[in-house]
């Protein structure tokens, strides 16, 4: 169905009102697109009924893009973090590095920020020494459950697990790490794997943890783009 003149017209200065540019207002059908740029100068496409529903509705058309960076925004600023290079991000505190591929919902807290998980954090502060840039945290496998801490070299990805004692003892938790392992085995790429350490070990010297963990990574690809520590 064509739109009036008269409706056109009066939608083309709503979107002015707007403060959004057009870079194609050609079109005439009430169900067609209007191709507009945001006062940022971000480009985006609105059916004209869209439009006309705003200006009834008095809403302000909204721009996706720059509803993205400010949902991004109130993130960084939750989690006190700071987003580069895509998806990494960086404490402001302690300047640990996570490659994150969540949601920006939740706020995310660097390891440095929990109370009651002192060795994760002293394992991934010392893998971060040796893989900078390559490193995440509470990443969903096997199912939904998170890993403690993952690594990304080239193609490999390697899932750490940090097991307290209860997962040795704990009749409970062990059918849970079995579970976790069967369905991991289900779905797990052909370059995922699973390593599991005590913490423990951790606890005694977190460098021979790393240099296991290294060794492991070494016999899983090679080279690993990284020093031994």
């Amino acid at each position: 169905m064509p739109i009036l003149k008269a409706t056109k017209q009066a939608l083309t200065e709503y979107v002015r009102n707007q403060g959004f540019d057009f870079l194609d207002n050609s079109a005439t059908a009430a169900n067609a697109q209007w191709v507009l740029a945001c006062p940022e100068g971000h480009e985006s496409s609105h059916t004209i009924t869209t439009i006309r529903q705003h200006m009834h509705a008095g809403t302000n058309i909204v721009c996706p893009t720059c509803k993205r960076d400010h949902k991004i925004q109130k993130f960084l600023e939750a989690s006190d973090v700071t987003l580069s290079d895509g998806n990494l991000l960086s404490c402001n505190h302690c300047e640990l590095s996570y490659r994150y591929l969540g949601c920006y919902y939740n706020a995310f807290s660097c390891y440095c920020k929990h109370k009651t998980r002192k060795r994760e954090h002293a394992l991934y502060r010392a893998l971060h020494e040796v893989f900078p840039g390559c490193l995440a945290k509470e990443i969903p496998y096997a199912g939904g459950h998170k890993c403690d801490i993952v690594i990304y070299i080239e193609d490999v990805t390697l899932f750490i697990e940090v097991d307290e004692i209860a997962h040795k003892y704990s009749t409970k938790k062990k059918a849970q790490d079995a579970e976790y392992e069967r369905v991991f085995e289900e779905t797990r790429g052909p370059l995922d794997f699973l390593y599991r350490i005590d913490d423990r070990l951790i606890a005694d010297d977190v460098n021979d943890s790393v240099e296991g963990i290294y060794e492991h990574l070494r016999s899983l690809l090679e080279p690993v783009p990284a020093e031994t520590p």
